[in-house]
């Protein structure tokens, strides 16, 4: 039996940033045909959750110097591995964070300016601002926790032309949300519930481990241009 073998002059970071941008192409286009199935109990998230936490753990986004790293639809970013205590920069490139990314790229000519708030190191931005949106982040706020307080102090108007993606920390917190647009006629899509629109608070994500919020005037969730 014959064996291949890599040329020595085959340069193995190279074809790995290759397999990543593939990797990665695929990835977008099949998170948006599979919105449905977004939800943390099926058996697609749990899949792609244990396929994709090793795949990024050893990939060019696990090394600490500071490089250009294709990633995909969004081309290179620079963006080095850090420890954050006990979390890292490879947590950032988790599912559900995924998801968002597949949604932003699918809305990249719908919307023009966007607001990351609560920024951290800003990942989020840097992809927003890659889809040619207009960004503005506000790294010091401090939001997690604090996402009821914020958006129970809108009103109706205020979601005439503005959409927003949000996290919800704890169950008061979905409780407080729910009751807030409850016959408001704005309408809240829940990852939870495959981004059908809430029906009632146990559709609210209550953990972070359960997905994000989708809140709009909109009759329904855009996933396409």
């Amino acid at each position: 039996m014959s064996r291949r073998q890599v040329s020595s002059d085959v340069d193995l970071s190279d074809l790995q940033a290759n397999r990543v941008e593939t990797v990665i192409d695929t990835l977008f286009t099949a998170l948006v045909e599979t919105r449905e199935l977004h939800g943390p109990t099926t058996g697609f998230s749990r899949a792609m959750k244990g396929l994709l936490k090793p795949y990024f753990r050893s990939s060019e986004f696990a090394r600490t110097e500071p490089r250009a790293i294709p990633f995909g639809p969004f081309g290179e970013i620079v963006f080095p591995y850090r420890s954050m205590g006990a979390v890292d920069t490879i947590d950032l490139f988790g599912f559900d964070e995924l998801v968002l990314f597949s949604f932003y790229l699918a809305n990249r000519t719908r919307y023009r300016r966007v607001v990351d708030i609560g920024a951290n190191l800003g990942l989020h931005s840097i992809v927003l601002s890659r889809c040619e949106f207009e960004v503005f982040s506000y790294v010091k706020i401090d939001a997690e926790g604090h996402e009821a307080t914020i958006l129970c102090s809108t009103t109706p108007k205020a979601w005439e032309s503005v959409d927003a993606v949000a996290e919800v920390g704890s169950l008061e917190n979905a409780e407080r949300i729910f009751r807030h647009f409850a016959g408001s006629g704005i309408n809240l899509f829940s990852q939870k519930a495959g981004w059908g629109r809430v029906t009632s608070v146990n559709d609210v994500p209550a953990h972070h481990t359960e997905g994000s919020l989708f809140i709009s005037a909109k009759a329904r969730m855009p996933w396409s241009e």
